[in-house]
């Protein structure tokens, strides 16, 4: 008796190996041994079809799982694809299996695969043809505290107390308290290809992203709570009566409780805040201002100061391992993966990368060459990697 004839839902199916694999990889066996099956259990036809749909969902991101499941799921389906693999030890890949061994679902466009558009019109920002990051040259995350420096690692969580100290617990689970300067501003420095975080003494919680640098005081004032930010940052600001200050190098953001993005790279001509929650005051060093409501995105450029709605969860994933870009150009995308992996981009300029448009989402795995077989099968390009140094070109 076949052990799938007992099955009694969807779930059953999605945690079948076979079932899994024959989606992603269909063979003239497998389509006929799944026909005879289900003719032979028509009771679980409609089982079988939601597991498809769910597939389908996964595969070009349509919204047909729960919320709070899909990645979950995604993760588990594509740890028994790459199993599956390693054990056969084949060398070649299946178009699906590279897509899946990154996790990057598709958004569903008219031709199903190829989610790009031709721009009409370069975007404002065109990225050159090199697009570069620096680093800092120990590698590590720095925290530096009265002309003292403690290196630390990306999984580090940081937390400031009442009294003036940091509680540092690392990968490894190991506590440690410092004493933190009283008088100047402390610095958190995280480098590119690195991530960080802090929860600060008044309570609020901050993510670093890769090329950033905070600097917070040990201890608020009574009045007023002040930070300075190179870099990107995502922040949930601990309600108080007292008003929370996150300045820029353009602007000053003005909040007392609320949680948003806030990008504003140094090599960057234009600087972002996306509120998730909450309302904050944007103030430009031109004295512009206005006020943002949850769902919108203010961008600053030089004398310019707008506003518009936009879907935050792109703009707020990558502190979670996830790089989502909807309608995007690739030099974009590749530039925000150069900072997250600390690695330079060579790419042929004759591709015309800015002009092409994606949408999309990457899972960002340890495995970069991963990453690179998906936005190579995205934008039909090809990639060679020669350490911290990747050229793309024309397939």
């Amino acid at each position: 008796m076949d052990e799938k004839q007992l099955y009694t839902s969807v779930s059953d199916f999605l945690h079948d190996d076979s079932f899994i694999l024959w989606y992603f990889s269909r063979t003239d066996e497998s389509n006929t041994y799944w026909v005879n099956f289900i003719q032979e259990n028509p009771r679980l036809q409609p089982y079988f079809q939601e597991a498809i749909k769910k597939l389908e969902a996964i595969r070009f991101n349509i919204g047909h799982l729960p919320e709070g499941i899909e990645d979950k799921l995604y993760l588990s389906i594509t740890e028994r694809i790459n199993t599956h693999q390693k054990a056969k030890k084949k060398h070649h890949s299946i178009y699906w299996f590279s897509i899946a061994s990154s996790l990057l679902l598709l958004v569903a466009s008219a031709t199903l695969f190829m989610l790009t558009r031709t721009s009409q019109q370069a975007p404002s920002i065109a990225a050159p043809s090199e697009i570069s990051s620096e680093t800092d040259p120990s590698g590590s995350v720095q925290l530096i505290s009265g002309g003292k420096i403690i290196n630390l690692n990306q999984n580090t969580v940081i937390e400031l107390s009442a009294v003036g100290e940091a509680s540092i617990v690392d990968s490894t689970k190991i506590k440690k308290t410092v004493d933190l300067d009283q008088n100047d501003m402390n610095k958190l420095i995280v480098p590119f290809g690195k991530r960080s975080f802090i929860a600060l003494a008044d309570g609020s919680k901050v993510w670093l992203n890769s090329g950033t640098e905070l600097e917070f005081p040990t201890r608020f004032a009574q009045n007023t709570r002040n930070i300075k930010v190179k870099g990107e940052i995502y922040i949930e600001v601990a309600k108080s009566e007292h008003p929370f200050f996150i300045q820029t190098l353009q602007s000053t953001v003005q909040v007392l409780g609320t949680k948003f993005n806030v990008a504003a790279y140094e090599d960057e001509e234009t600087e972002s805040v996306v509120l998730v929650e909450g309302s904050v005051q944007i103030n430009t060093r031109q004295n512009k201002s206005l006020l943002l409501l949850p769902n919108e995105m203010a961008q600053i450029t030089g004398n310019n100061l707008e506003k518009r709605t936009v879907d935050v969860s792109s703009y707020i994933s990558w502190r979670n391992g996830v790089l989502e870009f909807d309608e995007r150009p690739m030099s974009e995308i590749l530039k925000t993966l150069g900072r997250y992996y600390n690695v330079f981009f060579e790419t042929d300029p004759n591709l015309l990368l800015n002009r092409k448009i994606y949408s999309g989402k990457l899972f960002l795995s340890n495995n970069l060459d991963s990453v690179m077989t998906s936005v190579s099968a995205l934008s039909s390009t090809e990639y060679k990697r020669e350490n911290n140094k990747i050229y793309i070109f024309k397939k």
